[in-house]
């Protein structure tokens, strides 16, 4: 059986399910929510616990104290530092950040730490060469690369396997990302529905 809680922090008391809040949840399950949490997702990452820490590599634009432990975080969810490429394959981070937190410079020294080949940013338009200077500072060995294209993305795709290659930090605006894909039609059909696109349709045009 399902119920609504009413969204309030401050406990009423009540022991009813169908007359909680949010509150009275944490208050009566607390424990056992945060023991299955504890045993379901173990902290992989405790800034608190000495064993955890290890250094990062010095760069031109230093972290905060949060923004380095978060940059931790990532590497030892991503495998640790010394990792083989292939072993980390399918381990993942999510950065979550208010506006101007500095999430994007913290994964990009993560990146540094383990060794990426590649690493992918999404920006705004105005902010692309704003990333390519920053990318000089926090990652210096790093190579920027703007992608305004499916051909850029073969072309740099075949510039990471050359050997002894740089690493690369590839920069995508938001709108190439959504409008700049190579797509086509298909005897006048939609590339995504598959409906026929009649002629001189311009938002037809912009879907493909």
């Amino acid at each position: 059986q399902y119920h609504t809680l009413t969204s309030s922090p401050t406990p009423t008391g009540s022991t009813n399910p169908a007359m909680m809040t949010t509150g009275d949840l944490l208050v009566n399950y607390g424990d056992s929510l945060l023991s299955a949490l504890r045993m379901n997702a173990p902290v992989q990452y405790d800034f608190a616990n000495p064993a955890h820490f290890f250094p990062l590599v010095e760069t031109g634009r230093p972290l905060y104290t949060a923004q380095a432990h978060a940059a931790r975080a990532i590497i030892t969810l991503l495998g640790g530092r010394f990792l083989p490429r292939p072993q980390r394959r399918g381990k993942f981070a999510f950065l979550i950040g208010e506006v101007g937190s500095g999430k994007t410079g913290t994964f990009l020294v993560a990146a540094r730490n383990i060794g990426a080949k590649c690493t992918l940013v999404v920006c705004p338009p105005h902010l692309v060469a704003s990333w390519t200077e920053e990318v000089g500072i926090i990652w210096p060995e790093a190579v920027p690369f703007p992608l305004q294209s499916i051909f850029d993305v073969d072309k740099l795709d075949k510039l990471v396997a050359l050997p002894d290659a740089p690493p690369y930090v590839a920069l995508l605006t938001r709108e190439t990302a959504k409008l700049g894909h190579s797509w086509e039609s298909v005897k006048g059909r939609c590339a995504h529905c598959n409906t026929r696109v009649p002629l001189g349709d311009l938002a037809g045009s912009r879907a493909h």
